[in-house]
């Protein structure tokens, strides 16, 4: 089941939802480090208000003594099939980056793919 309205679409990654301002990373993909582990978030308002709410729960979870986090969430959309290959593609880079990283994919394109 498809969360969104047949009127509402999927929105760029970048966009400022609901008075969340998180800054775009790479490919513009929606990267949020601010406190515990790292997510990225793919798609539609839905994922980006959701995110925050994971990253508000998740504060602290996974930091590494250097501050950083070995935990990724990857929040994916399944709205069109570029926002899939593009959640995909950034799971596989997370994993070659921090290869050590536990890796958590969550989002509507991980529960029907």
């Amino acid at each position: 089941m498809n969360p969104l309205s047949d009127s509402e679409q999927a929105l760029p990654p970048t966009e400022d939802t609901a008075g969340l301002a998180l800054p775009a990373g790479e490919d513009g993909v929606v990267a949020d480090t601010a406190s515990g582990p790292e997510i990225l978030t793919f798609g539609c308002r839905l994922n980006t208000w959701e995110s925050e709410v994971m990253r508000n729960h998740a504060q602290g979870l996974g930091e590494t003594a250097d501050g950083g986090s070995d935990v990724i969430i990857v929040n994916t959309c399944a709205v069109t099939g570029e926002a899939e290959r593009q959640a995909r593609q950034a799971i596989r880079r997370a994993h070659r980056r921090n290869p050590d990283a536990r890796i958590v994919v969550t989002g509507c394109a991980a529960q029907i793919d």
